[in-house]
């Protein structure tokens, strides 16, 4: 009875030991699952900047987007490395992701999920966002193109190609023989 009672209490310690390691790297999971989301946040600041800045803004705005997805990069990346060494590492990742079915996910995995999900809300709205930035920063890509046409095609493109040309020693509408009148 002792050693069936001792194999049992050590079969307990070994489940509550993984338990404890599972939620302990849950936890670090979590952290990350916060910085992400926080990223996420500022990634829609910067987007929902764009939509009203000035045009010569609209640059940095851009560049610290980049940088909050670069950063999301590699914290998934760590969650990934994890995904890959836990037993039920696909349907984590699948809650990661949040591409499962809350429903079907293990019952410790819904937590994980719940988390992601409001990531996802997050995203969401910065896509639905991206279309009207895609559509402001072409409105500022034509403006320039039609104040490049208008400056190449006004009075005073041609008379600057005119003084080029003299500055270069060339008299286009005064040919050699005129000068010698």
């Amino acid at each position: 009875k002792n050693q069936i009672l001792f194999q049992r209490k050590s079969i307990l310690i070994k489940i509550n030991t993984r338990s404890l390691l599972f939620m302990k790297n849950f936890e670090e999971i979590f952290e990350i699952q916060k910085n992400v989301k926080s990223n996420f946040l500022a990634l829609e600041q910067e987007t929902v900047a764009i939509l009203s800045c000035d045009a010569d803004d609209i640059e940095g705005h851009t560049v610290a987007r980049v940088e909050y997805l670069e950063k999301n990069k590699e914290l998934y990346e760590e969650i990934f490395d994890f995904c890959k060494t836990y037993e039920q590492g696909y349907a984590l990742e699948m809650a990661v992701k949040n591409t499962a079915m809350r429903e079907e996910l293990p019952d410790n995995l819904k937590e994980v999920f719940d988390r992601f999900s409001q990531v996802y809300a997050i995203v969401n709205r910065v896509v639905n966002v991206d279309k009207q930035v895609t559509e402001r920063i072409e409105r500022e890509q034509n403006k320039i193109v039609k104040q490049i046409k208008d400056m190449n095609s006004g009075y005073e493109s041609k008379a600057a190609k005119f003084y080029a040309a003299s500055d270069a020693g060339e008299q286009k509408h005064f040919g050699e023989s005129k000068r010698r009148i």
